[in-house]
């Protein structure tokens, strides 16, 4: 994952997902995943409930550290039936519950960034009043919206939206318009990018009590050829 912060440089983030939530993943060589990422400059960790496992086992890698030394980003939105069918859920009830869970799993006191996950624009824009409510209550620092199409760009103009992620890779990339209008580093990160996802913050959230968070791109360039 990669976040671009409006006039400031490309930051980089890890996504604790995929074969990181699944039982069949032994949990020794998650921590050992997520401690290289750590060591190696990472700051930033994405992950989401219905990863399986992954929020938890994140929470156990991160129980001792203070919750200001790592950004963590999360998602709501979106579960799996017992039968393994999707589903979506964007009511203030099921967002207040997911929180609460996720901040359970993560052993945090508050969520660094919630993310809606692929909710349609009559659903994001009903989520104004849970998302403000949270962020006063302070159990959410940001909140953001992971999907493509008219609710992404409809995101952009949300002014309780903070933060975009959507789809741009070597053959998708009809949202790089709505990603370049919201950071002129976003034009920089659409010539880079390749087979990944883009995170667009519309304004500046990684200075958090004088840090910044993330991994600079000359930093990951530099881990990439070496």
């Amino acid at each position: 994952m990669i976040s671009v912060l409006k006039n400031e440089n490309i930051r980089l983030g890890f996504g604790c997902s995929g074969a990181l939530g699944k039982p069949w993943f032994p949990e020794k060589q998650v921590r050992e995943v997520l401690h290289a990422a750590l060591k190696g400059g990472i700051t930033h960790i994405d992950t989401a409930g219905f990863y399986g496992e992954a929020e938890r086992r994140l929470g156990c890698v991160l129980k001792n550290m203070n919750d200001d030394a790592i950004f963590v980003s999360t998602k709501t939105g979106t579960s799996f039936t017992v039968s393994g069918s999707v589903k979506k859920d964007f009511s203030k009830a099921a967002i207040i519950t997911g929180v609460d869970a996720s901040l359970k799993r993560l052993g945090r006191e508050r969520l660094d960034l919630l993310y809606l996950h692929g909710p349609n624009s009559h659903e994001l824009a009903a989520c104004e009043t849970v998302l403000t409510h949270l962020k006063t209550q302070g159990k959410i620092r940001y909140a953001g919206i992971c999907g493509e199409g008219t609710p992404l760009e409809d995101a952009a103009s949300l002014a309780f939206i903070d933060v975009l992620m959507g789809r741009y890779n070597i053959i998708h990339r009809e949202h790089a318009p709505i990603f370049a209008k919201q950071s002129k580093m976003a034009r920089l990160l659409l010539r880079l990018l390749r087979l990944c996802r883009v995170c667009i913050r519309k304004n500046s959230f990684y200075q958090v009590h004088g840090r910044k968070f993330g991994i600079s791109l000359e930093r990951w360039q530099k881990t990439v050829h070496s």
